[in-house]
């Protein structure tokens, strides 16, 4: 059994694991317990529930919690400072914001990839991967594969199984207790779910209907019905008894028969278990429960047939509602987690840093102009850099490279002498956006001489098919987009810009070697200029294993390197605090689901960032 803390939440068994692991996370400790009641329609049934907050320091790692919850509390304050100061300067920055392009690319929300089978769609049109995905967003099923079928190998010998290992038939003799047998999954419960639920359908109740439906750990005897042994608990049909791992059952609820769903629902940030037929909640019928629980089924008379639903269908019951109803808990006990009050004394101005350096550092200049008058607060870098940081931005994301080059030399003299293998970075995108040139050179030279061809007369009138591809071009971040280019672009060999390349991609590797004498051979300069060499191996270089590199989404990581370069030599943050809290929170709610703390599975940021 896992411990419990005096509200009755339990403590994961490997938050220890946790604590060891993210030792650096350190933080004061805070620690809240609001309790309040509330009633729920869940499903087609009026349920009591108990909807007290969840006491979230009490049952996490308290570096990992504080850490954590200060985060989410610092975004969530900050998206409603920014709502409330841009109503009083809305006019101004509005205006500001039709020339300037904010990059919110880092609060996009990360939803985990399916590999769905095209027959696995359900009858409304949503694909079962749809449904796993909303039900257990924060499960990596590469790491804790979720229960999807009987496992053949944890079964007991009378029973057989169908229908893709989903339903289970009795075949025994079916005399005494002696004779039952169960089956578990082919996986146990991982914590990241939070909240896990499956149905079964009673196929057929068989000669008495002995049928016992619930949960158990991978030790519990499988010549058994669920709930008679320890770690085993099962809800069973011939008299609507609970079974808590004794042979002696509890009154629980009606008992059930062929045609009947049963659906067992696991709330692991409870540790909690509740049952429901035919859609209608029947109550908590287990509390205190441990981890690692398989969902199990057990028969004892013959003839007796149940068949699973781990989400391959739709649901009985609307799970989809009560987990809504946890999100919601989750989101309220976080929100009313109290700050230290030194903390919350200063957040007015964190926040407003938080967003200064934020535009600050993306170059964002008239938008945190208008933001500083508007709010009162003085950023650290003096607008004339920052409207040179931008300006060698645009140049990088417009392809110029070595324009941008020459601009960091006269306006951050230093800089690219201290960073040698940004220095080479750059120049080795300035070689691909040499062959891009090129290619669209010839492009366009195609383009005209088609168009001169291409003129017919048609019904004595004369047309012309123009076939030219343009480029579309973003004014407010200077980005180039290259989509629509010829499916067919070839290099000229005799062309004077090939001539120019092949030089240039000489003085590259001259270069390269010189460093490499110098400072010791880098894999990644290496594997920089393989890479785009490559590139003038093939007669259509867009169409190459390598083309990627000439898409002009490419020119952002080096822009940013280059931004994170003159910020550092001025003595300011490589990242914005921002995109750090943002970045670390998501950190720490990928280790807390990795390491099975339940109630992260219902955090989601981006509830915070647009609430």
């Amino acid at each position: 059994m896992s411990n419990s803390n005096p509200n009755g939440f339990n403590l994961n068994s490997n938050q220890n694991t946790v604590n060891t692991l993210l030792n650096t996370l350190n933080t004061n400790n805070n620690n809240s317990n609001p309790s309040g009641t509330s009633s729920s329609q869940i499903g087609s049934a009026r349920v009591q529930t108990q909807s007290n907050p969840i006491p979230l320091s009490s049952s996490l790692p308290n570096n990992l919690s504080n850490r954590l919850l200060n985060n989410i509390i610092s975004v969530s304050s900050l998206a409603s400072s920014v709502s409330s100061s841009s109503s009083s300067s809305s006019s101004t920055v509005s205006n500001i914001q039709t020339s300037e392009k904010m990059d919110t690319s880092f609060t996009s929300n990360e939803v985990p990839n399916f590999s769905l089978n095209p027959s696995n769609v359900l009858s409304n049109g949503i694909q079962v991967g749809d449904v796993i995905a909303r039900l257990y967003p924060n499960v990596n099923q590469n790491e804790t594969p979720l229960p999807r079928q009987w496992s053949t190998d944890h079964k007991f010998q009378s029973l057989t199984l169908s229908h893709d290992n989903l339903r289970v038939t009795y075949k025994g003799p079916g005399k005494t207790h002696k004779d039952a047998a169960s089956v578990r999954t082919d996986y146990p419960i991982p914590a990241s779910c939070g909240i896990y639920y499956f149905e079964v359908k009673i196929i057929s109740k068989g000669r008495d209907g002995y049928m016992g439906i619930g949960l158990s750990k991978s030790e519990v005897n499988l010549n058994r019905l669920p709930g008679w042994d320890k770690n085993s608990y099962g809800y069973h049909g011939d008299d609507g008894h609970s079974f808590c791992c004794s042979g002696t059952g509890q009154n629980y609820g009606p008992t059930f028969t062929t045609g009947d769903i049963i659906g067992c629902c696991l709330n692991l940030i409870e540790n909690t278990c509740f049952y429901t037929k035919n859609g209608f909640n029947l109550g908590i019928a287990f509390r205190d429960l441990p981890s690692d629980l398989y969902p199990t089924v057990g028969l004892q008379t013959p003839m007796e047939c149940v068949e699973a639903n781990f989400g391959q269908y739709p649901f009985e019951y609307d799970i989809h509602n009560y987990v809504k109803e946890w999100h919601l808990k989750t989101k309220q006990s976080i929100e009313k987690l109290p700050l230290k009050k030194e903390t919350e004394n200063n957040m007015p101005t964190i926040l407003r840093k938080l967003v200064s350096t934020y535009l600050v550092h993306h170059g964002y200049s008239a938008t945190a102009e208008a933001f500083t008058k508007s709010v009162g607060h003085v950023f650290e870098e003096e607008l004339a850099s920052i409207r040179n940081r931008q300006r060698i931005q645009k140049s990088v994301l417009n392809g110029s490279i070595d324009e941008s080059i020459e601009l960091t030399y006269q306006l951050f003299p230093g800089i690219l002498e201290r960073n040698p293998n940004l220095l080479f970075a750059l120049k080795v995108r300035q070689f691909i956006e040499m062959i891009n040139n090129a290619t669209c050179s010839n492009k366009s030279n195609e383009d005209e001489a088609m168009e001169s061809s291409e003129e017919v007369i048609k019904n004595g009138h004369e047309q012309t098919e123009n076939t030219e591809e343009k480029m579309e071009t973003d004014l407010n971040n200077g980005k180039k987009t290259a989509e629509n280019v010829s499916k067919k672009v070839s290099l000229d060999h005799d062309d004077a810009n090939l001539k120019k390349i092949l030089e240039y991609g000489r003085e590259l590797f001259q270069h390269n070697n010189q460093f490499t004498n110098e400072q010791g051979e880098n894999s990644s300069n290496a594997k920089m200029l393989r890479d785009a060499f490559s590139l003038l191996a093939y007669n259509d270089p867009w169409n190459s294993p390598m083309g990627y590199l000439l898409d002009s989404s490419q020119r952002e990581p080096i822009s940013a390197l280059l931004n994170s370069a003159i910020l550092e030599a001025n003595n300011m943050p490589r990242i914005p605090p921002l995109e750090v809290v943002y970045g670390q929170t998501n950190e720490c709610l990928r280790l807390m689901s990795k390491y099975g703390v339940a109630w992260c599975a219902y955090v989601n940021l981006n509830d915070y960032m647009h609430s």
